[in-house]
């Protein structure tokens, strides 16, 4: 049926049938322009290819986790064809080998290994659930294919988690119903009736004690993670107010930038391109105030991360922006700017 849709497709997709229906539906569209010409095509060649590049520069452990715009800029050479910049290698084997190198690739790889090998072991035992296994072993195909194409998002994280989930479900009980199997064979349960109780006992201590350690480390973990980075993007969101003046607009900024550090260069970010959009609106208290805090930030982001391109970029048009009004970049930055 593939075979026969996909030889379809490619029979009628300059039909006019095909043209009408691409008019009002944004999928058909996608095959109908789809091709090596396509523009998302020709992005995603290039990010393969500087995904690859990054990887041979650093094979062990890669460039870090989400550092591929790191790599993108690096090894990308200026293409008039790919106007946009790549965040992801919109590829996660290719995402893997760049980010987290040959260790996270085989990390990465292992998983979904593990996870093929228990799904065919519980579809060769031919029990009812036979047809149900089979429809989640193309959830897990899906789902692989469609990450060579794409990246991870929160929605489909979550699609990865759920099946990776099942399959350690699958395991479990295939142990306990193994265990089942050996005890009828021996005519009975394994254990005397008061070491089971005593097991029991043991067990449920246990699951008690791992329920206070998770709800804790969980409670933890939503407020460092979550809560923290939500304060900080909501302060981020009110600068972008036109009603406030600018020294809470500044406030604001810091408030953001303080209340999660480890994504700081975000807003660090937002506060340069405001600045430079905003300079020449500005009085020149306003201009000194938000100067210092330009230079002290902007220290703070490229020691955070050196490698942070795009935070050389909105810098160098801040500078340029500054030295070009009334208030010098030198009287407001200090000579060793």
């Amino acid at each position: 049926g593939i075979v026969l849709v996909s030889l379809l497709f490619a029979a009628g997709r300059d039909t006019e049938f095909f043209g009408r229906m691409a008019d009002s539906n944004i999928l058909m569209r996608r095959f109908v322009s789809i091709g090596l010409d396509d523009a998302s095509v020709r992005g995603r060649l290039a990010a393969l290819g500087v995904g690859l590049e990054g990887f041979t520069a650093r094979p062990i452990l890669g460039w870090g986790p989400e550092n591929f715009l790191i790599v993108f800029g690096r090894y990308f050479d200026m293409d008039p064809e790919v106007p946009e910049t790549f965040d992801q290698a919109h590829n996660k084997l290719v995402e893997e080998l760049a980010t987290k190198g040959i260790i996270g690739f085989l990390s990465y790889s292992s998983v979904w290994a593990l996870m093929l090998w228990l799904m065919v072991r519980r579809v060769r035992r031919r029990d009812t659930q036979q047809v149900f296994m089979l429809f989640m072993g193309a959830a897990m195909t899906g789902y692989f294919v469609q990450n060579l194409f794409l990246f991870d998002t929160p929605g489909t994280a979550l699609q990865f988690i759920l099946l990776l989930a099942f399959v350690i479900s699958l395991e479990t009980t295939f142990d306990e119903e193994q265990a089942r199997a050996t005890d009828v064979e021996r005519g009975g349960s394994r254990h005397k009736p008061g070491h089971v109780t005593e097991a029991h006992k043991f067990q449920e201590v246990r699951g008690w004690v791992s329920l206070v350690a998770v709800l804790t480390l969980v409670s933890l973990g939503i407020y460092f993670l979550n809560i923290r980075t939500y304060h900080a993007a909501t302060a981020i969101v009110k600068t972008s107010n036109p009603s406030i003046t600018w020294e809470q607009r500044l406030d604001l900024f810091d408030e953001s930038i303080s209340s999660f550090s480890p994504l700081a260069n975000y807003p660090r970010q937002i506060l340069f391109a405001q600045l430079t959009n905003n300079w020449d609106l500005l009085q020149r208290d306003q201009r000194l105030a938000a100067a210092a805090m330009a230079k002290r930030e902007a220290a703070e982001a490229i020691k955070a991360e050196p490698e942070g391109w795009r935070t050389y970029v909105v810098l160098a048009l801040l500078y340029q922006k500054m030295s070009s009004g009334v208030l010098t970049i030198e009287a407001a930055l200090g000579q060793e700017y």
